[in-house]
């Protein structure tokens, strides 16, 4: 817990929530380089997500605060040989800009490197080169720019690089000293 948020697994009404985000958003391609499924009903969206759950595909997480759902957060691609998972995150419009993502990191980071499951010795993420608000959270959670995928985002007609970024647990373990 940090600051009165906390990680957990949704339930089914948090899914609904996170469900009916994803139909509010507008632009969901500004948000993912892979493509965008369109969400046909709730009970197909939260079975997908919970059939990569029981998998082992994907960690799901949630960030709320007083029992108020603000984000989440999902690690996917692990990488038994290199020590190594890819997160990506989201908050609805209404959260962004309020430091949640900050949050939400941070005890993600948490949760994933002290794993002695998964062992982790890198986390990494992408994001469009112009997705500025994501940069920074990256950035002030102590992500390196690692390169860049040109040409990798395709949202209508234009195209964007991609920022590779990554944490090892060493910085990690500095950074939390």
């Amino acid at each position: 817990m940090l600051n009165g948020f906390c990680l957990t697994t949704a339930t089914k009404i948090e899914l609904q929530k996170i469900y009916e985000w994803k139909i509010e958003e507008e632009y969901p391609e500004h948000f993912t380089c892979r493509p965008v499924n369109k969400i046909y009903d709730f009970e197909t969206f939260s079975e997908n997500l919970l059939d990569l759950v029981k998998k082992h595909k994907i960690i799901h997480k949630i960030l709320s605060k007083e029992n108020k759902i603000v984000g989440e957060i999902k690690a996917f691609d692990y990488n038994m040989r290199n020590k190594s998972i890819e997160f990506g995150y989201y908050l609805p419009k209404k959260y962004r800009g309020l430091g949640y993502g900050t949050i939400m990191i941070e005890l993600f980071l948490k949760e994933l490197f002290e794993d002695d499951d998964l062992a982790l010795n890198k986390i990494y993420a992408t994001t469009c080169e112009v997705n500025y608000p994501s940069i920074k959270v990256l950035e002030k959670t102590g992500f390196t720019l690692d390169g860049k995928n040109r040409e990798h985002y395709w949202i209508g007609d234009k195209k964007y690089t991609q920022n590779v970024y990554s944490l090892l647990r060493s910085e990690w373990i500095l950074h939390n000293l």
